[in-house]
């Protein structure tokens, strides 16, 4: 007769399986890897081989004082360089028992067991650390493979079993790696630094830590390697509000919002320092020489761009338009088929610059900032077109770029002309006013509190057009519904927040369901607005689409959603999370490294309308007798019938998981997905049972 569970052992044997699912299996046999401090601390090294040089280069990159027994007739060539080099100290004879007095850690590499043996059994008796190379039952430590990338050490140990093993799977695990991490870190290191006098008390520490954790979470490794000395203070500067914006939030402005260090300009360019009034180290903005200077100042020095302008075109002031470009970036980074959200340095992007101008800015400084973007420029002015030209074969970027001259009655996006079938984006920053007459009230401040504050060069050619900058755009938005997906993304700058509105009623009449809006600072006087909208399924990321300056009904649904996780452990819920997808009908990847996955959907595969469609089915084929059938469109290669593309993270810090939608374009879908997986991990308990599904 079997042997039965009583109900109260029953309840604990189930408990104790709950509880080993929940915690991790201890896995005796290994070593503590630990990142030992040895700076400034004695350390001997007996032996002078190959070995011993190894030793070496890891000791001294740790920063400890060194000292080399050895004879000298035993010494390899680099330990022989470090001697001269007095990066050690050298005594020039085998060991003796004296050698360890003052050392804080013993490492030997001779060529001799039973010498190794008996240094190991001093070290033992006094209690100092010791590696005997070779010998792992005498080694209170090991030394494993180590890749280093500046302040990055990432270390593989087999607890003696294959040192050659360690160092493929090392080199396996640093191919893996961004080129950039070892910058970034030095950059998170110089922020924390940074926060810690702003934030500098003990009672501030726990708050410091999930504040640096979610800037880690947010920033993309791209976007903490660029992050430079203004950036860091513009981002500390969100910490006693508790918020992390996102990298395009903090350069809205920067470092051109706010650009009034004339000073250390005309230090860096000589050519600017000359318009540079010496009592207050500012311009004249009414002085058109001067304003062209400062333009081509900053290109000079930030962008490494050389520019002719024309006296009789418009001079385009650097921080509007960078911060266009770079919302342009934004975009097409954080909708790419890849989903990676950030840029992606191998992938090619053709853009079109609607109405370049003599100075082809846009076209410029996309160029210059994504090296394997390619743009097409158009204009309806030959000197524009002539000047432009020039502009590019200046800064050798000619190969790179097509000017073409058009006419007014040609089409604004002329893939025909352009001899193109499709475009990844067009940007545009289109005439201002209706009329002449408009713009001469304008220049002169009429109707307006002030006067403007620097002068206008703008020719009527690049400032005037029928409808002004609404109506301009407002007939990009008639051309976008016949070429529709030929082009990813659409775009415009505009001068008028009721403009930017206008267009936006506009998408909406015409069934446009995914666009962008933000608004772009140039200083604290000057804004400008810019929106982008996209007939494919691709959603930007959400700080990307949304700017947070602009009233609600302008702003795009929300392609972000939290789900409080209340202090569940992130492990046990991203697990729970896993499994649950998992046994949904979609295509499901999941990283549990970085507790990340993304799912592909074909249909509403969470409904109890689905669950029941898929029961009946299978009912019925039992009744017939037919084998169960594979779903065609779960694990299918082709993306065409996807309907809901979705990110999800687990966030270690900050109890949370942040939804991304990624794909689609029905917006009820998306919210049933986020329902669905609230309710699912709302249904998580805190020993790590799953939750239920819901409807």
């Amino acid at each position: 007769m079997p042997h039965l569970l009583s109900p109260l052992n029953f309840h604990f044997f189930f408990t104790n399986l709950k509880m080993k699912e929940q915690y991790p299996e201890i896995q005796g046999g290994g070593s503590l890897i630990l990142a030992w401090q040895v700076r400034n601390k004695h350390v001997l090294v007996i032996g002078g081989g190959d070995v011993a040089a190894g030793r070496i280069v890891n000791v001294l990159n740790a920063d400890a004082k060194v000292t080399v027994v050895s004879p000298r007739e035993g010494l390899n060539n680099e330990v022989a360089f470090r001697i001269k080099q007095k990066q050690v100290e050298y005594i020039d004879r085998k060991f003796e028992p004296s050698d360890l007095d003052g050392a804080d850690m013993v490492l030997t590499a001779v060529d001799d067991p039973e010498a190794s043996t008996q240094i190991y059994k001093l070290c033992h008796e006094r209690r100092i650390p010791a590696n005997i190379a070779d010998v792992p039952p005498e080694c209170d430590f090991y030394f494993g493979s180590v890749h280093r990338d500046g302040p990055l050490q990432i270390m593989v140990s087999t607890n003696g079993n294959g040192p050659k093993l360690a160092n493929i799977v090392r080199k396996q695990i640093a191919a893996g790696l961004p080129e950039n991490i070892g910058a970034a870190v030095q950059k998170v290191g110089a922020l924390r630094r940074k926060l810690r006098k702003v934030a500098s008390t003990i009672e501030e520490g726990p708050k410091r830590m999930q504040w640096m954790s979610k800037v880690c979470e947010t920033w993309s490794l791209e976007d903490l390697c660029e992050m430079d000395e203004e950036d860091m203070e513009a981002l500390v500067s969100y910490y006693k509000l508790g918020t992390v914006p996102s990298f395009y939030e903090v350069r809205l402005g920067e470092p051109y919002g706010a650009f009034d260090d004339f000073g250390a300009l005309g230090m860096q360019d000589a050519q600017f320092a000359t318009f540079l009034n010496a009592s207050n180290n500012h311009i004249n903005f009414q002085d058109p020489n001067a304003v062209k200077a400062l333009t081509k100042a900053i290109l000079r020095q930030d962008f490494n761009l050389t520019i002719n302008l024309r006296d009789d075109r418009l001079c385009p002031p650097v921080p509007v338009r960078y911060n266009y470009v770079r919302w342009i970036q934004d975009i097409i980074d954080t909708t790419s088929s890849t989903y990676t959200d950030t840029y992606e340095p191998q992938r090619r992007v053709l853009g079109l610059d609607i109405g370049t101008g003599a100075s082809a800015i846009y076209t410029l400084l996309a160029l210059r900032t994504r090296p394997s973007w390619l743009m097409c420029a158009t204009d309806i002015d030959s000197l524009n077109v002539t000047q432009a030209t020039q502009n590019l074969e200046t800064n050798s970027l000619k190969t790179r770029a097509r000017i073409f001259q058009t006419t007014p009655s040609d089409s604004l996006i002329p893939l025909p002309i352009l001899g193109l079938e499709r475009l990844d984006f067009t940007m545009c920053n289109p005439p201002f006013f209706k009329s002449v007459e408009e713009m001469h009230k304008s220049v002169k401040g009429e109707g307006k509190k002030s006067k403007p504050s620097a002068v206008c060069t703008g020719s009527e050619v690049e400032m005037v057009c029928p409808g002004g900058d609404l109506g301009f755009v407002l007939r990009m938005v008639e051309e976008s519904l016949v070429l529709r997906e030929k082009v990813q993304w659409y775009s415009s700058m505009l001068g008028k927040l009721a403009s930017l509105t206008e267009v936006v009623k506009k998408l909406k009449e015409v069934g446009v369901s995914n666009w962008a809006v933000c608004c772009l600072y140039a200083g604290a006087k000057t804004r400008r607005w810019a929106v982008a909208w996209s007939f494919g399924d691709m959603r930007p990321r959400n700080d990307v689409a949304r700017s947070s300056f602009l009233a609600h009904d302008i702003l795009p649904f929300p392609t972000e959603y939290h789900i409080p996780t209340h202090s569940k452990p992130a492990n046990v819920v991203a697990e729970n999370v896993h499994a649950h997808l998992s046994s949904l009908s979609l295509r499901w990847l999941y990283k549990p490294t970085v507790l990340t996955g993304v799912g592909l959907a074909v249909e509403n595969v969470w409904s109890r309308q689905f669950r029941r469609k898929q029961m009946l089915a299978k009912q019925n084929r039992a009744q017939s007798g037919e084998s169960e059938k594979v779903d065609e469109d779960e694990g299918s290669d082709e993306d065409e019938n996807v309907v809901l593309g979705f990110k999800i993270r687990v966030l270690e810090v900050g109890n949370e998981i942040s939804v991304r939608w990624l794909r689609g374009t029905d917006q009820v879908l998306w919210e049933s997905f986020c329902g669905m997986l609230k309710r699912f991990v709302d249904g998580i308990d805190a020993s790590g049972e799953g939750g239920s599904m819901g409807a």
